[in-house]
């Protein structure tokens, strides 16, 4: 007998759907049959983290406000230096893209249907 046997493929599948059926109540009765265990609200657990946990300043927030205030939220990124030389970097790739495009040195049957 071959599994690959065209006759056994309908049967296979009753099988793995009978299993399937038949697993399915056992997650049911898996579950425990106790009351419900009672949680805490979200107010007790809210006031128990902020009773035993003390706010700090976060070192993020503490290196920004000592940043320079002259500098911060002062023109746009594009008009630094960084910013320039990543316009050039994008404007390049471009350019770079459209050339590559039209100098490609494939020269398939599937390309020149394109």
């Amino acid at each position: 007998m071959r599994i690959n046997d065209r006759r056994w493929r309908p049967a296979l599948r009753v099988l793995a759907l009978a299993v399937a059926i038949a697993a399915a109540p056992l997650l049911c009765l898996a579950a425990e049959s106790g009351p419900p265990a009672t949680k805490p609200g979200i107010k007790a657990s809210m006031e128990k983290a902020a009773a035993t946990t003390t706010l700090t300043k976060s070192p993020v927030k503490a290196a920004r406000t000592q940043d320079n205030p002259e500098t911060t939220g002062k023109g746009s990124f594009f008009k630094t230096p960084a910013g320039i030389v990543v316009l050039g970097i994008i404007a390049g790739g471009t350019g770079y893209a459209f050339y590559a495009a039209r100098n490609d040195r494939i020269h398939s049957v599937v390309r020149k249907g394109q």
